[in-house]
């Protein structure tokens, strides 16, 4: 963890499907500031989704279209009224594996680790490749579930190793009450305007 004096982002980190860009959105309202999903900035300057650019151009095209989001949301950061935090960014769930991506929100913001556990997570994208159809592209394959625990296992570890503070979710958790874990935990940090 460092020092966090000046940071005023919340940049929301952890495995797909652990719920960052619902709770992003509750929090932002929650703090009044604004709110962006690296995402959809993938979206915006690529022309096209982060699946798409996936299955174009793999892991490493992703990570550079990653990298070019966190570096437009990174210009929204800064100096804010009061001293309040803002904006929230929510991250894509590969971002523990873009140091340069995670350098370049690191001098902006506080890193929140949103911790679902493996189950909870592989029974959302069990359901999410239900609704679309097929299993995400990096789990497609013999045993997408083993592969997605080797995932979840290096992932986690790299996760809370870079968060100044993780919020547990059990899958039982509302989207609200995460958002008003992760802003008491601002608000008791020193850090709250």
């Amino acid at each position: 963890m460092e020092d966090n004096k000046g940071k005023r982002a919340v940049i929301l980190t952890g495995l797909k499907h652990c719920g960052k860009s619902t709770v992003g959105k509750i929090l932002a309202e929650k703090l009044g500031c604004p709110f962006y999903d690296t995402d959809s900035l993938i979206e915006k300057l690529a022309g096209k989704t982060a699946r798409e650019l996936y299955l174009e151009g793999g892991a490493e095209l992703m990570a550079r279209k990653e990298t070019e989001a966190c570096g437009e949301a990174a210009k929204y950061c800064g100096e804010t009224e009061d001293g309040k935090f803002g904006p929230v960014i929510s991250t894509g769930g590969a971002f523990s594996e873009n140091p340069e991506a995670a350098g370049i929100l690191r001098r902006a913001g506080v890193f929140v680790y949103i911790k679902a556990d493996f189950g909870c997570l592989y029974a959302r994208i069990l359901k999410s490749a239900e609704k679309d159809g097929a299993m995400p592209a990096f789990l497609r394959g013999e045993n997408p579930e083993a592969s997605f625990r080797e995932i979840y296992d290096a992932r986690a570890k790299k996760y809370s190793s870079m968060a100044d503070f993780s919020v547990p979710t059990d899958g039982e958790s509302s989207p609200e009450d995460i958002a008003v874990q992760i802003l008491r935990k601002l608000e008791t940090s020193g850090n709250a305007g």
